[in-house]
């Protein structure tokens, strides 16, 4: 069964002296599934994985998910 999962990547630019990050959230059967496809959302050099979380409640609500018919995706302003 396919679950929300946020996912914090992480990638050094140019070897700075600091990262850059981006929450990218995926649906997926499972943690290591989730990493991979969050990873194709941020296609840059040296990215990782800093943390993975599957999203199941927030604030006294459930999150239950549902095959949408669109194609319609959002994007991030950043």
């Amino acid at each position: 069964m396919p679950k929300l999962f946020a996912t914090l990547l992480g990638r050094n630019p140019n070897n700075q002296l600091f990262e850059e990050h981006r929450l990218v959230h995926v649906v997926a059967e499972n943690e290591t599934a989730a990493k991979t496809l969050a990873k194709e959302k941020w296609p840059v050099e040296n990215v990782h994985v800093d943390s993975v979380q599957e999203l199941t409640n927030v604030d006294d609500y459930q999150i239950r998910l549902e095959k949408s018919d669109s194609q319609y995706t959002t994007r991030s302003s950043h």
